[in-house]
């Protein structure tokens, strides 16, 4: 709130990467309404200032408030959504546990981008592993060229969580021979997949 302050005080409110940055810096505090207040009060807006509120809210799970203020972007009408609103917008459709929206946006993707980042690939393996979608999220998984700690850990945890623990088990071998360090959630999904068959893994 100090360095809030101080913005106002020396008149770099109106300023929209001034702006913008508050509302990141709220939104890594969690002060989701603070952002919403800085959001409303900007004279003009840019698609980062949509990805900065749509990102602060997905950072603390508001998930439906999350896809009421994408409708809003969308029904305004002068924003293009980037990769990094999309990646807000799945985590929402993937703890909602709505795969059809979730599908769709999968589409609209397709059609917006000629290539998707490993970020936004990640998060639709997420989406269709947490909507039930198995072999849709490991289909993608399989299709990337390049793969990183989360996509393995989202693709082992997911197998676990379905009963696929002699997958999820080959998976996490394969991680390692990658040379890629496990994260914590990668090692919960594996030692629950362990124990469905019996294995210790040491």
């Amino acid at each position: 709130m100090q360095i809030h302050g101080n913005v106002v005080k020396f008149g770099f409110d109106t300023n929209i990467f001034v702006q913008n940055s508050l509302i990141i810096f709220y939104g890594k505090c969690g002060e989701t309404k603070l952002c919403c207040k800085v959001f409303e009060l900007m004279d003009q807006k840019s698609v980062a200032s949509w990805s900065a509120l749509i990102s602060s809210h997905a950072k603390v799970g508001l998930w439906s408030d999350n896809l009421k203020i994408f409708g809003d972007m969308c029904r305004d009408g002068k924003f293009r959504a980037d990769e990094s609103i999309f990646v807000g917008v799945l985590s929402s459709y993937a703890n909602k546990g709505d795969l059809n929206l979730g599908r769709c946006t999968h589409g609209s993707l397709l059609r917006t981008f000629n290539r998707l980042n490993i970020v936004v690939e990640t998060s639709l393996i997420d989406m269709y592993v947490k909507c039930g979608s198995l072999n849709k999220g490991k289909s993608l998984f399989e299709e990337m060229a390049v793969k990183n700690k989360l996509t393995y850990s989202v693709m082992v945890s997911g197998l676990a969580n379905h009963g696929r623990a002699e997958e999820a088990i080959i998976l996490f071998l394969d991680m390692l021979e990658e040379g890629i360090e496990p994260d914590d959630k990668t090692y919960v999904g594996v030692l629950r997949a362990s124990s469905y068959v019996g294995l210790v893994i040491l």
